[in-house]
């Protein structure tokens, strides 16, 4: 459980001259979502000024989602702290996004999100975390960013928390430097591989009656046939059913007992689905009549399973993108959306609803929207970029995704709403331009670009992340850096640098200096 996340106000206006890296590059989706089962009452850690006392929550080891029912949340805009009070009390008038998550944010999509001893985890293809280096996943204690030992390699696509370790899978072959094929282990200071791993990506986690189950592309886990979906208990890997699924799986999910499943797929077991199938712990077989097309998100809310896609229809009647089931039929959405669902979180007092519409009803509904079981809220104005990945911890919303603000707040790709305002992670900031390169250089990242400022401090055109933020190289270059390399003990900078002829090199002895005699151009 997280309870003293903090969140600034940083209008959009604002956001746009904190620097803004503009990274260049397509973002990957995300396709899964791992949430804590258990849901805990904030009355056992509530200090008498209403603010959540963490030390105790810590203190009694209690991990899970808040359940607000009775609740009201707020963040306090002057300490940053977040407040309870019995729901029904005054509200504040405004209605806006917050944000603070870095510089603030991360430098590509938020693909995953998951709470961890008292932490939020944050995971998918970024390299930077505000101001610190990171890779592919990162930590937020509520006040700054930090690394998860040295991170994975590659991708990731999801996080579960099972037997006291943070699980994490993707497309990578290394997690703390070590080999870890697609799937590994944190326990809060190290990481582990889970047996020998899968053959491809693991693009869903859940944990079921017990065993941690993952769903993907691959087509074989700890060196036995394990068509798509495999399940761990702990020590190893097992199979559920010879034949497996037929196509991805991109969502997992508990229902009435059972384990469901969802994604491309139209077979489970050898039996006919429709991209919709549910394990009784011995055998596949169909929900319904399935749904039309791709399922991406899963999520048990209110006694009904809620799934989110691309599809058209479930159960043979018309439900565009998002439908419900109830154990014996579908049902459509009370609110059309205007395009494909991504992801699907329960908590925060409802149901929420991310991905790429931009309407809901015919109204705007920008990306993410929450659904208390009458109406659908868009808090706030929303997003501007598609969301991606969700997760409710009591009254507070974490989105991530490939968006720049979160109402009128700067957010780069993840923002948390407290129920009147948005908030981005983190106090720092990036750089006031393009970034046209990157390489690595002593152990550091080196960006170069058209920037002359990183994180408030002048850095002309070429500057490094390290563990305590961004630093330049002397007086940098004078015009921009469109190549870098770590060549012969020093860093090399090719562009349009009119002083060193087109070419320059770094070293802590000389500073930069022409690289033998320049290239004439750029």
């Amino acid at each position: 459980m997280k309870t003293n996340l903090r969140f600034q106000r940083t209008r959009r206006e604002e956001g746009r001259a904190l620097l803004v890296p503009r990274i260049l590059g397509i973002s990957l989706c995300a396709l899964a979502l791992a949430l804590p089962a258990a849901a805990l009452d904030p009355a056992a850690f509530l200090a008498a000024d209403g603010r959540l006392d963490l030390d105790a929550a810590r203190a009694s080891g209690a991990s899970g989602t808040v359940a607000l029912d009775g609740w009201a949340a707020r963040i306090d805009p002057l300490s940053g702290e977040p407040l309870l009070r019995a729901a029904g009390g005054a509200r504040d008038e405004e209605s806006r996004w917050s944000g603070e998550f870095g510089w603030p944010g991360v430098n590509e999509a938020v693909q995953a999100l998951a709470l961890y001893q008292g932490d939020l985890i944050a995971a998918g293809a970024f390299h930077t975390a505000g101001d610190i280096l990171v890779r592919y996943i990162a930590r937020w204690d509520g006040s700054r960013w930090h690394p998860l030992g040295a991170g994975l390699n590659s991708l990731v696509y999801a996080l579960a928390v099972y037997d006291g370790e943070l699980i994490v899978g993707g497309a990578f072959s290394q997690a703390g430097g070590s080999a870890a094929a697609n799937i590994a282990a944190w326990n809060g200071t190290s990481w582990r591989p889970l047996g020998s791993g899968a053959g491809d990506r693991i693009l869903s986690l859940h944990v079921h009656e017990g065993l941690l189950y993952a769903g993907g592309d691959f087509l074989n886990a700890g060196g036995i046939s394990a068509r798509r979906i495999a399940a761990w208990n702990g020590t190893a890997w097992s199979m559920l059913s010879s034949a497996g699924v037929n196509r991805t799986v991109y969502a997992l999910a508990s229902y009435a007992g059972d384990l469901v499943a969802a994604g491309k797929f139209t077979s489970a077991g050898g039996v006919a689905v429709n991209h919709v199938a549910r394990w009784d712990g011995s055998s596949w077989h169909a929900v319904g009549a399935g749904v039309d097309n791709w399922v991406y998100a899963l999520a048990e809310w209110e006694g009904r399973l809620f799934a989110g896609g691309l599809f058209a229809s479930a159960g043979g009647q018309p439900s565009p993108f998002i439908a419900s089931w109830d154990g014996g039929g579908w049902a459509p959405f009370p609110v059309q959306l205007g395009a494909a669902v991504r992801c699907l979180g329960a908590g925060a007092g409802g149901l929420m609803v991310g991905g790429y519409f931009s309407t809901a009803g015919g109204s705007p509904c920008d990306y993410l929207a929450r659904w208390n079981g009458e109406s659908l809220d868009a808090l706030g104005a929303s997003v501007d970029g598609p969301v991606l990945s969700v997760l409710g911890d009591g009254g507070l919303v974490f989105a991530g995704g490939s968006f720049w603000h979160a109402g009128e707040t700067f957010a780069a790709r993840i923002a948390a709403w407290d129920g009147s305002g948005w908030g981005a992670c983190g106090e720092g900031r990036g750089v006031d331009d393009r970034v046209l390169a990157f390489t690595e250089y002593e152990g550091s990242l080196v960006a170069g670009g058209s920037f002359v400022h990183a994180g408030g401090v002048p850095a002309g055109r070429v500057a490094r992340l390290g563990a305590s933020g961004w630093e330049p190289f002397g007086a940098g270059l004078d015009m921009d850096v469109m190549s870098l390399a770590a060549y012969g003990g020093g860093l090399v900078a090719g562009g349009t640098l009119s002083a060193q002829g087109g070419l320059a090199r770094w070293t802590p002895q000389g500073g930069w200096q022409s690289a033998g005699g320049g290239v004439g151009g750029c």
